[in-house]
């Protein structure tokens, strides 16, 4: 697997883990967005681009919490790259679908696409 893309990769997911700004906006694109079906209880799709999605991080309504990464799959075609992770938290699994582009030698994380449930208590 490409040591760049999976070094992006993880500082996205530790990023958000750590709710570190500064890691996050090194990896994230301009143009990222999180979509994802489903906002906690609330139903529906939602597009969230990367402005609101550092609010999030920085309002702690998103990460903070540390996870496992498992990376499943990584798929590279040119400048674009996919990979397939699962992520477990002590209360939720999360399976994503990330996408990667290359621009100026480095890879940035444009968008996730997550799916989440709680864990059964």
């Amino acid at each position: 697997m490409n040591k760049e893309i999976i070094q992006c990769i993880t500082d996205f997911i530790k990023g958000g883990d750590e709710s570190n700004l500064d890691k996050l906006n090194k990896v994230l694109h301009n143009e990222y967005r999180n979509i994802q079906s489903g906002f906690f209880s609330e139903k529906g799709l939602f597009i969230i681009d990367k402005e609101k999605y550092l609010t999030l991080i920085r309002e702690n309504t998103f990460g903070g919490i540390p996870r496992t990464m498992k990376i499943n799959l990584i798929e590279i075609n040119g400048d674009i790259a996919y990979a397939k992770i699962v992520l477990e938290s002590e209360k939720m699994v999360f399976n994503s679908l990330i996408t990667l582009i290359k621009e100026n030698e480095n890879w940035y994380i444009i968008g996730n696409y997550p799916h989440f449930d709680y864990k059964a208590e």
